[in-house]
């Protein structure tokens, strides 16, 4: 948390990788509600990689990104750093 302030004092955003849903409600109830991040939030999604959500060709895949799209707080800037053999038809996900 320090350094998320250290970075808004010096005129800096900082960026908040996310890549599972119940990370995105702990950014909202440690960052977000206390009032330490300030918007606009730099939310970046990275389903695929290693560790994180899986892509799938199947809709189920594709509804995870969704839902985890849906999920972020409102004023976000959302960001989506795709892995795997899967990831190709994810650009063409509305926001």
């Amino acid at each position: 948390m320090l350094t998320i302030q250290y970075l808004q004092e010096h005129g800096h955003q900082a960026r908040v990788y996310e890549s599972q849903l119940g990370r995105i409600q702990n950014v909202v109830e440690w960052l977000i509600k206390p009032g330490i991040l300030q918007k606009p939030y730099l939310m970046s999604m990275g389903p695929g990689m290693h560790n994180t959500a899986p892509v799938h060709l199947d809709p189920w895949g594709h509804l995870y990104v969704l839902g985890m799209m849906k999920m972020m707080p409102e004023g976000s800037v959302i960001g989506i750093s795709a892995g795997g053999r899967n990831w190709l038809s994810l650009p063409c996900l509305p926001c």
